[in-house]
């Protein structure tokens, strides 16, 4: 069955990986079934257990891929089916060498960015889980810092402080210490707000415009009639740094409802325009990720299977959409790159780190694989259904018995087409016909 034949190879394909100007690309099969070999020429598929060394099991999923490569070196070498005839164990071999150089080849497209990973992580896991730590506080900080909630308010400021001692007391204070300075420097208006505040609490805790005011008193009552003046003037500065606000004037209210006015409808032509962005980003960045997916040679190859409907296509693809995203996502330096982008509503921007982003081959060959591996079986079996059904409808009806002895389908190993069949109807395997079985039996 055609349909059935590209369908279990096109997961199996082994796809083109970035290595370099001097890497060795794979071509992709073409979609069209290929010629049908001599059964000899076949390799029997081993299982990884064959091999002296216990295989991990994440390479059991490169298994149809290596079993690819290995089918077209017999191509071009015949002579190799008879050697894996021979010698069992060194097609295990060369298969369990194949597949992990496979998934080598998919993690770290060559050497030297292997050995600069090594190099920047010696510990490998444990440094990459300790960074991953640090990152996972410093972002819990930046949160704290940056995040109002609906007052207006940052409350985890605090938090941010808190850590600072817990972290380093003596290095805290110090920061401390110098903030006035620097706030002075790069906002005046609105630390000599605070600061006077400050100076007007100390003032009123400490009593001091009433001692004032009694001195004045005391002044007034000895004649002192200038310094009791200047010590009235003194309690009045003093007083002016605690008093509330002054009673506004209908101008100044006036002002203030046009001020209001203003800042709403700001805000809400601000939300209209990140709702509008939002729609825009998530468009433009689903049609590039859909655009890329629908290139890629595995996916354009199901276009060639019929049994395969267009809503079973969109599903495959939005499959390897969700997961890409879900990686990405977990990307700090992809995350980094985008996220400026997005909250400056840079739309171009945007569009280009996403589609550089999943323009890496081993990003895409690896969510392809990975969601074709678990719709495949599945596919095949509903193809091999259909298939059936169809060949029972097409099969004539049985005739009425006239008596005449009609010839029985042959009931030992037979030949149809090229390809060999058991008594019961069932296909040989390549192992058993490489094996001999078909003509032992």
């Amino acid at each position: 069955m055609p349909d059935e034949q590209v369908l279990t190879e096109t997961v199996d394909t082994e796809v083109p990986v970035d290595t370099g100007a001097e890497a060795e690309t794979t071509e992709i099969e073409t979609t069209q079934p290929e010629t049908q070999e001599p059964e000899t020429q076949e390799i029997p598929e081993r299982q990884p257990e064959q091999t002296q060394e216990k295989e991990e099991p994440e390479l059991s999923e490169f298994r149809g891929m290596v079993s690819n490569r290995l089918r077209r070196m017999v191509k071009d070498n015949p002579q190799l089916a008879q050697a894996f005839k021979a010698n069992p164990k060194l097609q295990g071999e060369i298969e369990a060498r194949f597949r992990r150089e496979a998934a080598h080849r998919e993690i770290f497209p060559t050497v030297a960015e292997a050995r600069t990973m090594r190099e920047r992580f010696p510990n490998g896991l444990a440094d990459v889980q300790a960074l991953e730590e640090d990152v996972h506080e410093v972002e819990e900080i930046d949160n704290a810092f940056d995040t109002r909630d609906v007052e207006g308010n940052y409350p985890g400021h605090r938090d941010v402080i808190n850590r600072f001692f817990e972290r380093d007391r003596d290095a805290a204070i110090a920061l401390l210490k110098a903030s006035p300075r620097e706030w002075a420097r790069l906002d005046p208006d609105s630390y000599n707000e605070v600061m006077g505040k400050i100076v007007g609490a100390t003032f009123q805790q400490r009593q001091i415009p009433q001692y004032v005011a009694r001195m004045a008193q005391n002044a007034k009552a000895a004649g002192q009639d200038s310094l009791a003046a200047d010590l009235t003037e003194l309690q009045q500065w003093m007083e002016g740094y605690s008093a509330g606000p002054k009673p506004l004037t209908e101008e100044q209210r006036s002002l203030a409802r046009d001020r209001e006015k203003f800042q709403r409808e700001t805000t809400e032509r601000s939300q209209a325009d990140a709702q509008r962005f939002e729609q825009n980003f998530s468009a433009e960045a689903s049609k590039i990720q859909t655009d890329l997916i629908k290139a890629h040679p595995a996916i354009k190859r199901l276009e060639s299977v019929a049994a395969i409907s267009e809503e079973k296509r969109n599903k495959i693809i939005q499959d390897i959409q969700e997961a890409t995203v879900k990686l990405l996502k977990n990307s700090p330096s992809f995350m980094r790159k985008l996220r400026p982008a997005y909250q400056s509503r840079n739309l171009e921007e945007s569009k280009n780190i996403i589609r550089a982003g999943w323009s890496q081959p081993w990003l895409l060959n690896r969510m392809v694989r990975t969601v074709l591996a678990r719709e495949t079986p599945q596919m095949v079996n509903q193809n091999r259904d259909a298939a059936a059904r169809r060949a029972s409808a097409a099969r004539p009806a049985t005739p009425v018995n006239t008596g005449v002895r009609r010839t029985s389908a042959p009931k030992g190993p037979h030949q149809v087409g090229g390809i060999w069949y058991k008594g019961d109807g069932t296909k040989f395997t390549m192992a058993e016909i490489l094996q001999g079985k078909h003509q032992a039996a």
